[in-house]
């Protein structure tokens, strides 16, 4: 549950970053094999959690990105997420469903830049709306490394009372910390290591 739980939360923001010539610069791993390792401290309790990209699609769309929580052995649950230079969005979970789910970015993003989305498989819409802002960028030191990352501050339901997150997005990386709160409980999600894939 937890897996899944950061799957959907999690999956994938990507902001803009100084665009370098003849390059394009993504915030969402986009290579097979790019893996990522996470820790989450959930009411005193510490778990890991890794992530694979195990399919990757250039289409001219986007990139279709197809995500892989847990190891092979482990029955894992997947996501997959279109990824381009404008936006990253989530897709519906079947191996050739095309509905978008969350859109976790829109770019280019600044200071300030708002916008709201509507997670699809929600029963009561009007208790699930998700508003997102930018906060702007920070510097993350996580046991990863050290990452100049954008902050962006999701509410989800009304003024927020569902679920209340903070995540943080690095280039080349994507998501490298996140801190959510669903009613009591609050937790922590920090990037432990990323490989990249060959």
């Amino acid at each position: 549950m937890r897996s899944i739980t950061i799957a959907l939360l999690v999956a994938s923001v990507a902001l803009p970053a100084p665009m370098l010539k003849d390059r394009e610069v993504f915030y969402h791993p986009i290579r097979v094999g790019d893996e990522c390792v996470y820790e989450e401290v959930s009411n005193g309790e510490i778990t890991e959690q890794k992530t694979t990209v195990v399919k990757a699609e250039k289409t001219s769309a986007g990139h279709i990105i197809t995500v892989r929580w847990g190891d092979e052995s482990d029955k894992p649950y997947q996501t997959r997420v279109i990824v381009t230079r404008n936006e990253v969005t989530e897709l519906d979970g079947s191996a050739s469903g095309s509905k978008q789910g969350a859109s976790h970015i829109k770019l280019p993003a600044k200071e300030g830049l708002t916008w709201k989305f509507e997670p699809y498989g929600v029963n009561k819409p009007e208790e699930a709306n998700s508003v997102c802002r930018v906060i702007g960028e920070e510097m993350v030191v996580t046991p990863a490394g050290k990452f100049k990352a954008i902050r962006v501050e999701v509410k989800t339901g009304p003024n927020g009372k569902f679920k209340d997150m903070t995540t943080w997005h690095a280039s080349g990386v994507g998501m490298v910390k996140v801190d959510m709160k669903v009613g009591e409980n609050r937790r922590t999600v920090i990037l432990k290591s990323f490989k990249p894939g060959k």
